[in-house]
């Protein structure tokens, strides 16, 4: 049980840090500039010289907007990681277990189970709709 609630609170802190990094606001961005590139390649009107001189600039715009959400989701995993290993310390050191292979083996096997990753959907998808209903600004 206390596996479940300090994964609800890692799931919840993970989401956080998703939505303040606004990584979907960039990758609109990216579309975008995209959009825009197609638009060039496409356009009849604007000569092959221009075309050779806007791509440039606009693929060296998608390369900084695509390291920076690389960037970001691997803040996320670093975190998500680096907390799940804080849980596996707390549940350890609670119960008074041995760190031996085989119990840090079953705490793993407990988290890629079916029942948990439905669980810590569902936990999101909760706690998502429950934040904008407070939060109105995001």
């Amino acid at each position: 049980m206390l596996l479940y609630i300090l994964l609800t609170i890692l799931t919840c802190i993970l989401i956080e840090i998703f939505l303040r990094i606004e990584i979907i606001k960039k990758i609109n961005r990216l579309f975008a500039i995209y959009k825009k590139i197609f638009k060039v390649l496409r356009s009849k009107k604007i000569s092959d010289d221009s075309k050779m001189r806007a791509l440039p600039k606009y693929n060296i715009r998608s390369i900084n907007i695509l390291m920076k959400i690389l960037l970001h989701f691997s803040v996320i995993i670093f975190v998500g990681y680096i907390g799940i290993m804080a849980i596996e310390y707390v549940v350890f050191s609670i119960f008074e277990q041995s760190s031996d292979k085989t119990d840090s083996q079953n705490i793993w096997q407990e988290l890629s189970s079916y029942k948990i990753m439905l669980i810590l959907t569902v936990v999101s998808i909760l706690y998502y709709m429950v934040r904008n209903r407070f939060i109105k600004n995001y």
